[in-house]
């Protein structure tokens, strides 16, 4: 258990003997598990990424043609030699035609030639089109050829066994899903949280639930939780590019590892681990236990002081900006009111709540579509409480300045509204390829969408 979540111990299921020895056989039938302690010990769906996307196709059966390993030929990158110096694509094979002697035919032609040609050796016969090939269960099902052969000495058939397997697994996998999946939609994008345990009503601030969606497709963004720090002692963790606590980010290859440090230097713990892919779409968040998590409450879906970290990092790849900036729609108008702290961003939601949907008093996400421009609302909130998941169309940006009068000034300058508009960007981690994506995201937005100064007090008049 010490190796994490992901830990396994021996085979949960047993294949018939390569022999098709009737006793050896019936003695491996009844060393066989009951279906849902198989499930229980190996949950095939809880892997990081798990579940086969459900248009692509089966691992194992038929592609384009009839052939039951064509599929298997097609993928592989190694091969199998039994003891006799039989070849073949999988260690599994023990039809002698899935079998290249090597002692004579030399390796590069077994290799080049023979091997391809298996791919449609072996045809689908009229009991897999029936059964395994139009089951609704194909996906969570570890049928095999090779299973078929060993179980019936026939490629096509079904077994019994695995099917009460799947059925096991589909109902499993369901449940998990529900318990330790949830999605949310924010900034167009949808969100995807998993979590080694289960979700509660409670583990969230209640205002996730405004962006929380059902699933419908593949995320944009996704992470894990899992609740045990890795062991580090003696990885590699690449090169490292930051540190400034609470995080040291180090770069390996395509991966951004992030440790969460302390801030006095001699304190070498580490208290949060995280790995992200190149564009921070798909990562692993590893927590030292689940006692935050179990307490619920969280105002971060991944369990860090504020989302941002993630999403500002990913979101110019998208063609989007995280904003420190309120917004609000107005008569089907977006308008976005951009600052620092205390120049007022909550006060002006305040005057123009009663006259508008508030999205959000403290972060907003920018994004361009198809239609231009849209401003997004978030649940990084300040001291005003309300967001929303809505969005509208962008048509003004306004720099808050504090004063004693109420007026608008157009700004015609672009280096002047790049300037104030860069300066109130979300930055995250920052790479050369952000800035890249930030500035023509920034740009972009100048071009298509008229920005003024808002010089306003706190009458209320400005509304």
């Amino acid at each position: 258990e010490s190796w994490g979540p992901q830990w396994r111990i021996g085979a949960t299921w047993l294949y018939l003997s390569a022999s098709g020895d009737p006793g050896k056989n019936e003695e491996i039938r009844s060393e066989r598990l009951d279906p849902a302690r198989v499930v229980e010990l190996d949950r095939s769906y809880v892997p990081f990424g798990a579940g086969l996307d459900p248009d692509e196709p089966s691992p194992c059966g038929p592609s384009d043609g009839r052939g039951l390993y064509s599929r298997c030929v097609a993928a592989r990158r190694d091969f199998h030699v039994d003891p006799y110096g039989g070849l073949s694509f999988c260690g599994f094979v023990r039809d002698g035609a899935l079998r290249c002697d090597l002692r004579a035919t030399p390796f590069a032609e077994a290799w080049n030639d023979v091997l391809p040609s298996m791919a449609e050796k072996v045809q689908a016969g009229p009991e897999y089109d029936l059964r395994c090939g139009a089951c609704d269960l194909r996906r969570d099902c570890a049928w095999c050829p090779v299973y078929a052969y060993l179980e019936h000495r026939d490629h096509s058939a079904r077994i019994d066994y695995l099917c009460r397997i799947a059925a096991e697994n589909r109902r499993s996998r369901e449940a998990w899903e529900r318990d330790h999946r949830r999605h949310y939609r924010i900034g167009g994008l949808t969100l995807e949280v998993e979590s080694d345990r289960p979700f509660a009503a409670s583990t969230f601030h209640p205002k996730f639930e405004l962006f929380r969606v059902a699933a419908d497709g593949p995320a944009d963004i996704s992470f894990r939780h899992h609740f045990s720090l890795p062991e580090l002692e003696g990885r590699d963790l690449g090169r490292e590019v930051h540190r400034h606590p609470p995080w040291a980010v180090s770069k390996k290859g395509r991966s951004w590892i992030y440790r969460g440090i302390f801030s006095d230097p001699t304190d070498t713990r580490v208290h949060r681990f995280m790995v992200f892919n190149e564009g921070h779409t798909r990562g692993r968040i590893f927590s030292p236990t689940s006692e935050l998590f179990d307490r619920g409450g969280l105002d971060s879906l991944a369990l860090l002081p504020s989302d941002q970290i993630i999403l500002a990092r990913a979101l110019p790849a998208f063609g989007g900006l995280f904003v420190h900036a309120s917004g609000v729609i107005m008569g089907g108008r977006g308008l976005l009111f951009v600052g620092p702290s205390e120049a007022g961003k909550s006060t002006i939601v305040k005057i123009l709540e009663a006259k508008a949907e508030v999205l959000c008093d403290d972060r907003i996400i920018v994004r361009k579509g198809p239609d231009g421009f849209r401003v997004h609302g978030t649940w990084n909130h300040g001291e005003v409480p309300r967001v929303s998941p809505a969005s509208a169309p962008l048509r003004a940006v306004f720099f808050l300045r504090q004063a004693g009068e109420n007026r608008l000034e157009r700004v015609e300058d672009p280096a002047a509204v790049l300037r104030d508009l860069l300066s109130r960007v979300v930055r995250p981690l920052v790479t050369s390829d952000w800035w890249e994506g930030a500035l023509e995201v920034a740009e972009a937005l100048i071009r298509e969408v008229p920005c003024y100064d808002l010089h306003f007090d706190k009458s209320g008049r400005i509304a």
